[in-house]
């Protein structure tokens, strides 16, 4: 773990300070209490939203078509 020690101006964000890191697209809370039983809510949470947007927007499995011969005659066209 390391400690900011240095900061600055910026003219569009004002003061910021090194190790910020990046601010979480959702914040979730993280209480003591909960970590010591065994729950981690931000792991719940981020589970969640992976679920939802599978949901909203699902995979596309694509269709590669059958595989191709892979025998020593099947390849005499590209040495020639």
């Amino acid at each position: 773990v390391t400690q900011p020690v240095t900061a600055w101006w910026d003219v569009q964000k004002g003061w910021r300070v090194e190790n910020h890191g990046v601010d979480p697209d959702i914040e979730v809370q993280n209480l003591p209490q909960e970590l010591v039983a065994g729950v981690d809510t931000q792991l719940d949470r981020g589970i969640a939203e992976v679920l939802r947007l599978h949901a909203e927007d699902p995979p596309v499995s694509p269709d590669f078509g059958p595989v191709p011969p892979r025998t020593r005659h099947s390849y005499r066209d590209e040495l020639e």
